[in-house]
Formats: structure tokens, sequence, C-alpha cells
């Protein structure tokens, strides 16, 4: 009986060891993409942040919090100067990954490139994080968020639209297929992706475009050269150009694929439907 309750004793104490050390690991915490700084403080994990990339813009406290580089030209030094116990990146990272970790640095791998992987980076960050609760409240918001956006535009009009990278006689249109983060914001409002191919980013050439006749064109981009954009759109022989319907999202907002992608939902609804 004695080495029973002994057993249990030691059991409990290491149950606790276990999640206090878990905890600990991420008390101070660097982010190598704007979307992994965003979900931290969208779930309430915003003060363990201690570095991120120069690319974070939101929200407001990141830009007090150190700079150790780019989205790829990390300063490994100042990753080391900084003793995180976890540097958290996106899957497209995974070779920097790599050259961490051999720096003897823990390191969480995540996913943003749909809204159902960005549900499940957050349920990620609160196991690894021990903060189940957290994660539990934040992802279950965004997916009430989500579905009353769906209930909106159930009967939506299903427009035909292409939302894209590039500009005409500039730059090559990359389109957002169905299997991309945008492809499953057309599905919820209701609407039609024109491109109904397998690829995620297809390269799609003006002729394409003009034979799909697009309803409308949403144009992701920079807004240094955007408005230049939109006048080569609008050389376009198609419906989107003849009802003034082609819109330029430069946002931070729109390039960043994190939480606040309901507010982006709702904009482009707002902009499809003018309501």
């Amino acid at each position: 009986m004695k080495f029973k309750l002994h057993l249990i004793a030691i059991i409990i104490f290491m149950n606790i060891l276990f999640l206090h050390s878990a905890y600990a690991e991420c008390k101070r915490v660097i982010s190598l993409a704007p979307s992994i700084a965003e979900t931290l403080f969208y779930m309430n994990l915003g003060r363990s942040v201690v570095g991120v990339t120069r690319y974070a813009r939101w929200p407001e406290a990141v830009k007090n919090i150190p700079k150790i580089g780019g989205y790829y030209d990390i300063n490994l030094e100042s990753i080391i100067n900084l003793k995180p116990d976890v540097v958290m990146l996106t899957y497209r990272q995974i070779e920097l990954a790599k050259k961490i970790r051999k720096l003897h640095i823990k390191t969480l791998i995540l996913h943003y490139d749909s809204i159902k992987n960005i549900i499940n980076s957050i349920y990620t960050i609160g196991r690894y994080c021990d903060a189940q609760s957290n994660a539990k409240s934040a992802a279950e918001l965004l997916k009430k968020q989500i579905d009353s956006i769906m209930k909106k535009y159930k009967n939506g009009n299903h427009h035909k639209i292409l939302i894209c990278f590039g500009y005409p006689g500039i730059s090559p249109i990359i389109a957002a297929g169905n299997k991309s983060i945008y492809g499953d914001i057309i599905k919820i409002i209701g609407a039609q992706n024109v491109y109904q191919g397998s690829l995620a980013w297809p390269t799609i050439p003006l002729s394409s475009i003009i034979k799909f006749n697009p309803y409308a064109i949403f144009v992701l981009g920079n807004p240094k050269t955007g408005s230049k954009s939109i006048l080569k759109w609008n050389q376009l022989p198609i419906d989107a150009v003849k009802n003034h319907r082609i819109y330029l999202l430069s946002r931070n907002i729109y390039l960043v694929p994190s939480p606040r992608i309901v507010q982006v939902i709702k904009n482009i609804a707002k902009l499809l439907y003018k309501k």
C-alpha cells in the first residue's frame, strides 16, 4: 500500500513537472512569420513573443519587439542572443528550421495554407505551449465567425470571380486556385472560382482570363504599383472591367494568413455584394 502511494506521488510530481516544463518552453518565443506572430497575439500569448521578422505589422505591440531579419534571411546570431525556448516557423521554412535545430534550439512547424490549417495552428500552439484553454476559446470563436459568414452567403449568386497576383503586361497573372486559402474564401462567400484546375497557384494567360470572363477580379498586391496595375486590368474586354469590379487588395491584412482572415472574408464579400 505504501509503495502504491509512493508511486502515485511520484506520478503526480512528474505530471506537474511535465506541465511546468511544457509551459516553460513557451516563455520565450520567436516567430519567423507574421502569420505566427498574429496567431500568438490572437491567443493572448503575445507576452511570450521575444522576436519577430521585419514583416510583422499586427498588432501594434510587435513594433516594439526585436526584429531578427526577413522571411528567409534570418540573423541566426540574433536568435541565439534572444535565448528562445522555441522558434516557430511555417512549413515553407523547413531548411531554416534545420539550421536552427543544429544550434540546439527547439522549433515548431506550422501550416497556414488553408483556413482549416489556420485553425489547426491554433490548436498546435495550444498543445505545445500548454495553453489548451486559450487555443480552444480562440479556435471556437474563429470557427463560429466563419460559420456565420457561410450561413449569410449560402444562397449567394455564385458569381465567378478571380483572386490573383500580377498585372497584365507587367507581370505573370498567378491565380488563387481552389486549394489555396483564397479558394477557401471564395467558397465561404458563396462565389465560384473561375479557375477549376487542380493547382493551388496556377499561372494563367490573359487569353484564359478573357475566356473565363470573371464577374469580379480581386488583385493582391503592392499599393505603390497598384493604381497603375488597375489601369492595365481596365484594358481587358471582360465584364469585371465593364462593370467596374476590379478591386486592389493591398493592405497587409490581405497578405498574411492568420486568424484575422475573418475580416478579410467580410471585406471581400462586401466588395462583391455591395453590402
